[in-house]
């Protein structure tokens, strides 16, 4: 086997054909990452190689079958098969032979884009922020891929003498794996079987972000060893033998049956840095627990600009992460509700989905014509039998950058699916009450929690003076927002008995008075005193206790500040307030991501 696989090297490197296929495919392929504005790294603005991994794939149904049509096809053409036959080789020998010269050779090609990979950790800023682990998964998923067009090339070559017959052949089998489980699963009849299952793409797409799943790991294999055995019996079928009996077909039973156990039994590698397609404990268990089919449906679709194409990505990546451990129950799909619609149609639609809470905004692009607006709608709906949940997936806040909210967005992503899923699939909703009575936050600053909440819960208020204790057992959760006046003995022992008979609280309380408002229009200076809520002692009892200070931390935020008059108009300047300490959270809950991750820059040379 090893004389196959080094006659084949050294024969096809040889030739002129070899160094002008391999060139050909650098050549598209640097254009594709460099010119064409549509997949350049330069427009996408990011240093990642996303662009070169999903446009191998569709070089690769070209290069593959040009690099294998020669293997059999020019053997039996020139009549040296028969020869080769009469070496002490046996017929497995020779397709494993082949097959792995192919194999190293589809390795030769890939090679050289390294110098991308180079090309980008220079360029990036700073230098060399690129997720090296996660290039190096991507490269792994694209090895995978052209091990399987490989096979299925031998096996083109295999059933004819000709070459240009077999290049077609293989071409069309390639594609027909890669895309055509993909459109046939788009059929109205089709779309409950699942046959998107059975095509390279969903398989290759989860490799290539890096994470390498034992499951797309065996269905690699198990194409591969398919047509290689298809291979296998076509040579025995041309010399008269049979197959009963051959290691071969026992080998392919072996596989296929560790497949499909693989689909109940499966882990997963991640290899990016900061491991962010790595689930938490609390998304896998709420995903494993799934009872009932839950469909998302994502509006983020389109043609966008890098920082919007990331959000996207992230988002099918999120979904894909979750429903590898949905076994089955979790199924998403991505449209463009006003794609084709005229002005009055979408008008309708964006009411209609503003209604069910979706908020759609206008995205500004650069053109060479100047600034245009895109109405988008970055949002989906989480639907479980006849319940439907909004997800807004672009988080905004106030004195952010674009890429600072994109990139809290995008860590955003598990928690607000999981979350979503979760109250979907919820009987009913619980309760949660917030106080009052004691001066608290009132409706108008606590309606975006208010309105965040409602989606799974009933939220309202709640006077602990009034309430009948039955009542307050009844409460999910009781939130303490922010009081001012202090809280009476029997209000204090509602809480008490609410939270020893398993009730839970939420205490957000301030025992400083110190506003950003009353800061913000008082030149920086402000007078704190002390609050007297009368929850000292009992808050003791439990083993906590809130000091009367406050923490002035050089490390802090910037808040908008008046600093002068200019013009009649005021200077407004962010400026480092000491009591708004920065705080790196550890937990890896899913609400909240690693800190250290950051969107990844790459410098545009003009």
């Amino acid at each position: 086997m090893y004389a196959i696989l080094k006659k084949e090297i050294t024969s096809y490197l040889s030739s002129l054909v070899a160094y002008v296929t391999i060139g050909v495919f650098l050549l598209v392929l640097g254009l594709f990452l460099w010119v064409f504005p549509d997949s350049s790294i330069l427009d996408y603005g990011y240093a990642g190689l996303d662009s070169l991994f999903n446009t191998a794939p569709y070089l690769f149904m070209f290069l593959v079958p040009a690099i294998t049509m020669r293997s059999l096809a020019e053997e039996r053409k020139e009549g040296t098969f028969e020869l080769l036959l009469t070496r002490p080789l046996t017929d497995w020998q020779i397709v494993m032979g082949k097959y792995l010269a192919n194999v190293v050779l589809v390795l030769f090609a890939l090679i050289p884009t390294l110098v991308y990979y180079y090309s980008v950790y220079t360029l990036g800023t700073p230098q060399g922020n690129i997720d090296t682990g996660g290039v190096i998964g991507s490269y792994i998923g694209l090895f995978l891929l052209g091990s399987s067009f490989a096979a299925i090339g031998l096996f083109a070559s295999s059933i004819t003498k000709n070459q240009i017959i077999a290049f077609t052949i293989a071409v069309f089998l390639c594609f027909f794996f890669y895309s055509g489980f993909d459109s046939l699963s788009g059929l109205l009849s089709l779309q409950d079987l699942g046959l998107q299952g059975l095509g390279i793409t969903e398989h290759y797409q989860s490799v290539s972000r890096g994470v390498l799943d034992t499951r797309d790991l065996f269905y690699f294999l198990i194409l591969a060893a398919l047509f290689l055995w298809l291979t296998f019996f076509v040579l025995l079928r041309q010399r008269g033998k049979s197959l009963k009996g051959t290691v071969m077909l026992s080998a392919l039973s072996l596989l296929i049956f560790i497949g499909l156990g693989s689909n109940h039994v499966f882990t997963r590698f991640d290899f990016t840095k900061e491991k962010r397609y790595t689930l938490s404990p609390v998304s896998r268990g709420i995903m494993d627990s799934l009872q009932k089919p839950v469909k998302v449906t994502v509006y983020l679709e389109g043609d966008f600009p890098g920082g919007m194409k990331r959000l996207q990505r992230a988002t099918k990546d999120m979904l894909n992460d979750l429903q590898a451990y949905s076994h089955g129950n979790l199924q998403f799909d991505f449209t463009d509700p006003i794609k084709g619609l005229n002005d009055v149609g979408q008008d309708q639609v964006i009411q209609s989905l503003k209604a069910n809470g979706l908020e759609p905004t206008y995205l500004s692009i650069k053109t060479d014509n100047g600034l245009t607006q895109k109405l988008i709608i970055p949002g989906a709906f989480v639907t479980v039998g006849a319940r439907q949940v909004p997800v807004n997936l672009l988080q905004k806040r106030m004195a952010l950058s674009d890429d600072e909210q994109l990139n809290n967005s995008i860590q955003n992503l598990e928690y607000a699916f999981t979350s979503a899923i979760k109250k979907a699939e919820a009987n009913g909703k619980p309760p949660i009450g917030f106080t009052a009575g004691h001066n608290e936050l009132t409706d108008l600053q606590l309606k975006d929690a208010m309105v965040s909440l409602s989606d799974g819960y009933e939220v309202g208020r709640i006077d602990l003076k009034l309430i009948p204790f039955d009542s307050l057992k009844k409460i999910k959760l009781v939130v303490i927002p922010k009081p001012d006046k202090p809280f009476t003995e029997l209000e204090k022992f509602k809480l008490d008995q609410y939270i020893m008979q398993g009730g839970r609280v939420l205490w957000t309380i301030d025992q400083v008075s110190a506003e950003l408002d009353s800061m913000r229009g008082h030149g920086g200076e402000q007078l704190a005193f002390n609050k007297q809520l009368n929850l000292d002692d009992q808050l003791f009892v439990y083993g906590v206790r809130i000091n009367y200070d406050l923490i002035a931390d050089i490390n802090s935020s910037q808040i908008p500040v008046a600093t002068g008059r200019v013009g009649g108009q005021a200077q407004i300047q962010m400026v480092p307030w000491l009591f708004y300490p920065i705080f790196m959270p550890l937990s890896k809950n899913p609400i909240m991501k690693k800190p250290g991750w950051h969107p990844q820059r790459i410098c545009q040379h003009n």
